[in-house]
């Protein structure tokens, strides 16, 4: 049974309204290091983005992929899973799973996302906590994994 049309996981409507709802209710920080490319504050209001990272990238069709979006997206959804309770790799999965349904309803290649992603977090991953990053930085990802 399908509960939606685009990605065929979530209706894109509801992606549009989430990222809609997430841009304006976040506040977004790109001006610290996050070694694991994303992260948000302790209090849920900052997602924040790693600042060697870029905000985007173009598509080999042309198209402008505002990736930091997404970012926005699955650290939203990520820290209001893990503050209900669920396990970071649990709660990283499903961020996941609603960040790349947004991706492919916005029309966008997955594989080339996916692609630009894996070479920025090892971009990121260079950094260590404490090494420049803000002092409310949700720290949960970092103890389970």
């Amino acid at each position: 049974m399908s509960v939606g049309h685009g990605s065929g996981i979530i209706d894109k409507a509801w992606t549009d309204e989430l990222v809609e709802h997430i841009l304006a209710d976040f506040r977004f920080d790109h001006s610290f290091n996050i070694p694991l490319a994303g992260g948000s504050s302790q209090d849920a209001t900052t997602v924040y983005m790693d600042k060697a990272i870029p905000l985007g990238y173009v598509q080999r069709d042309g198209k402008e992929v505002p990736a930091w979006h997404y970012l926005c997206v699955h650290e939203a959804v990520e820290k209001w899973l893990l503050d209900a309770g669920l396990p970071y790799l649990p709660a990283h999965a499903a961020a996941t799973a609603v960040e790349i349904a947004a991706v492919e309803n916005d029309g966008y290649d997955v594989n080339q996302y996916d692609a630009f992603w894996s070479k920025q977090e090892k971009v990121a991953a260079r950094h260590n906590l404490g090494d420049g990053t803000p002092p409310d930085l949700e720290t949960k990802p970092y103890e389970e994994t």
